[in-house]
């Protein structure tokens, strides 16, 4: 699959390095997959060489957003444009899979839009809750779902910032536990407002997700816990785990401890990018997790800090 990467922006130059097992950026997971960057939209030659000299690009070219042609089209540009650049991709170009760096717009009725019309013209999109999409995660929740846990009544994440650029990430991994069986939600969060117009604060959010009488709680602390930040803990009727982007996955379930074959984490943004077809469901939660923050928010457009 050919990539093409809309933006290098200040993360591919800051976090990462080539030679790491998992560099957390967008253009350090795609060299870690079997896909080729093949081109680049980025506005200044500067920035441009410093990419290519920092991580080696061998066939990848810069080129203009109208010469851009890919199989898969990745934003990574400051979050206002991204709505704006979804749409023109989604209108104008052939391909099969889009990648959107968080947040996808500025309003749930903006991403609504982009799921109708990604729908139309048969592009999956997935949005970069680089957290959520984790390969360890998706170890963690395969075990949930095939019952290791037995039912499933709390889960519970750690992490807060800004709503919908930063706290999200861990709200996607609330998601990724639930979203299966659990349909629908009561809301109510306590937040921190930084200026009009601007996404608040997370410090608490709390969640009933409810099919029948299935019922599971969740609840996102805006703080650090005790094994530090951006985890989650799973409570089942049969046992618990704890997973997360800094913290090993460990847990105990039907009077054992839990056995994970990962020796090591693997970059989530090269699972952003690889097919992965039984885990189509697991990307697909990203609507509903923008839909969470903004509700969180109360709704409106809401400009990210990011």
């Amino acid at each position: 699959m050919k990539i093409c990467l809309v933006g290098l922006g200040s993360v591919s130059a800051g976090y990462g390095f080539l030679d790491e097992h998992a560099p957390y950026c967008h253009v350090g997971g795609i060299l870690k997959t079997e896909h080729e960057l093949s081109q680049v939209v980025e506005p200044s030659e500067e920035n441009f060489q410093k990419a290519a000299a920092k991580w080696k690009f061998k066939a990848c070219k810069r080129v203009s957003f109208e010469e851009a042609e890919a199989d898969c089209f990745a934003i990574a540009t400051p979050s206002g444009t991204h709505f704006l650049l979804a749409q023109e991709i989604l209108l104008r170009k052939k391909c099969s899979l889009l990648v959107i760096e968080k947040p996808p717009a500025e309003s749930i009725e903006d991403a609504r839009a982009l799921v109708r019309l990604a729908a139309e013209k048969g592009v999956e999109i997935r949005v970069s809750y680089t957290n959520g999409w984790s390969p360890e995660l998706a170890d963690c929740v395969k075990l949930v779902r095939n019952g290791e846990l037995g039912k499933i009544v709390q889960v519970v994440g750690y992490g807060g910032g800004p709503v919908i650029s930063h706290a999200c990430h861990v709200t996607s991994m609330l998601f990724a536990f639930v979203s299966e069986r659990l349909d629908q939600f009561v809301i109510s969060s306590g937040l921190e407002r930084k200026g009009e117009g601007l996404e608040p604060f997370l410090r608490s959010l709390w969640a009933v997700y409810s099919r029948g009488e299935d019922e599971c709680r969740i609840s996102q602390i805006g703080a650090k816990g005790p094994y530090g930040s951006n985890y989650v803990e799973v409570f089942g009727s049969e046992g618990w785990l704890r997973v997360g982007a800094r913290v090993k996955a460990t847990g105990f379930a039907r009077g054992k401890e839990m056995v994970f074959e990962r020796s090591k984490p693997e970059s989530p943004f090269a699972a952003l990018y690889n097919p992965l077809s039984e885990e189509k469901s697991f990307f697909a939660n990203w609507f509903r997790v923008f839909e969470l923050g903004m509700a969180a928010c109360g709704g409106g457009r809401v400009k990210a800090f990011c």
